[in-house]
């Protein structure tokens, strides 16, 4: 799997944000929405739950503003 590489990842952000915004930014970046069953083989329901649109965000800054989720 190829990660996107860009500005670095913003320090304030958890690990778990960066990297479920890392795997929505792969998984979306051939314009497919992403959805919460698509993260469910990485992450737990409760984490996606607390930490979804914090994740979106950060995909959306790796894919450069394009819709990432």
């Amino acid at each position: 799997m190829k990660h996107r590489v860009s500005k670095g990842a913003p320090a304030e952000l958890p690990a778990i944000v960066r990297k479920m915004g890392r795997k929505i930014a792969d998984l979306g970046g051939s314009g497919e929405p992403v959805t919460q069953a698509d993260l469910l083989t990485d992450f737990s329901a409760a984490a996606i739950d607390q930490h979804i649109e914090a994740a979106r965000g950060y995909a959306r800054h790796l894919l450069g503003d394009r819709v990432a989720a």
